[in-house]
């Protein structure tokens, strides 16, 4: 109930703000553009619950068949070595199904596939992680974190976080109570006010 999902929605237009409402990114107005640029091109979002089709590896992570197999590789390799050679050796390689809504992988590794998919995108100015390694032990969670960070590097990365420590790397962080921001500074600051961020990472032994 904080907001933190509306706010996505804005911002993909999924639910038209009101009637006079401006959204601007880099001084262009949100609201005056198409929606195949918005949402292709000038925004990508990686949700909590990953959403794989049920074709190959291939497909799933380069569904507009723009990149070379190398390309692909490289970025799986990047968000996740383990699961890269796991579909070098086991699963069968990049034309290796996924199954019915990507059943035979597990739910971790389809989100791996997913923040793939978003990262091989090219000339994104946004991107909307929303708890997009919920799913993750801390390990993978680091590495997916350090492919957001090198291949993310230039545009406005947003992350609604299930792990107080996954948002510490942030230039800013907006904490959000029913619509509003309540508390909003770089962590430093934040982490010793004294106030709800320090009390959660308190809370988490941080």
């Amino acid at each position: 109930g904080a907001g933190k999902s509306s706010l996505f929605t804005a911002l993909l237009r999924l639910t038209e703000p009101e009637l006079g409402t401006t959204m601007e990114l880099d001084g262009m107005d949100l609201m005056t553009i198409g929606l195949h640029r918005l949402r292709q091109g000038a925004i990508t979002i990686i949700p909590q619950t990953p959403v794989v089709f049920s074709g190959s590896v291939r497909f799933n992570v380069d569904p507009y068949g723009m990149s070379e197999d190398e390309a692909i590789w490289k970025m799986l390799e990047d968000v996740s070595p383990r699961l890269a050679q796991a579909i070098r050796t086991r699963k069968g390689g990049l034309d290796s199904a996924c199954g019915r809504n990507g059943a035979l992988f597990s739910h971790g590794q389809r989100q791996i596939i997913v923040v793939a998919r978003a990262l091989l995108l090219k000339g994104t100015a946004v991107y909307l992680l929303d708890e997009a390694t919920s799913s993750l032990d801390d390990h993978t969670d680091q590495e997916v974190e350090r492919a957001i960070e090198q291949y993310g590097h230039g545009a406005t990365v947003i992350k609604v976080a299930h792990r107080v420590s996954t948002v510490l790397n942030c230039d800013r962080i907006a904490v959000i109570d029913d619509g509003s921001i309540v508390e909003i500074g770089t962590p430093e600051m934040l982490r010793t006010s004294g106030g709800i961020f320090d009390r959660m990472c308190r809370h988490s032994m941080l």
